[in-house]
């Protein structure tokens, strides 16, 4: 999609995209001194988030990966990134703000 439906799809997804930057925003920092455990940690958290994105009741996300990188989609928005999840989703969320005029970056 390469706009809003209507006034009401355009807050859905704004509000999407501010419940998703807080659960972003929510995983585990990588500890770099205690590699094995973080990254244990840091697909546990992922494999969640993942869950939890595609089983949504309201919006349920399409979340593909493969060799080119991790594609991510949700209300008729599209994002990828050849640096993980939390990248497509971050991609995803400074896309639709952009398009809807709302803040273009993220914290």
């Amino acid at each position: 999609m390469k706009d809003f439906a209507d006034q009401s799809h355009r807050q859905l997804v704004l509000s999407a995209a501010d419940e998703l930057e807080a659960m972003v925003a929510g995983l585990t920092p990588f500890n770099l001194d205690d590699y094995e455990a973080s990254r244990r940690r840091q697909r546990e958290e992922l494999r969640e988030l993942k869950h939890a994105l595609e089983t949504r009741r309201d919006a349920p996300a399409k979340i593909s990966e493969g060799i080119t990188g991790v594609f991510f989609s949700m209300l008729g928005f599209r994002a990828s990134s050849t640096s993980g999840l939390p990248s497509a989703i971050r991609n995803w969320i400074v896309q639709v703000r952009q398009k809807a005029g709302a803040r273009g970056t993220i914290q």
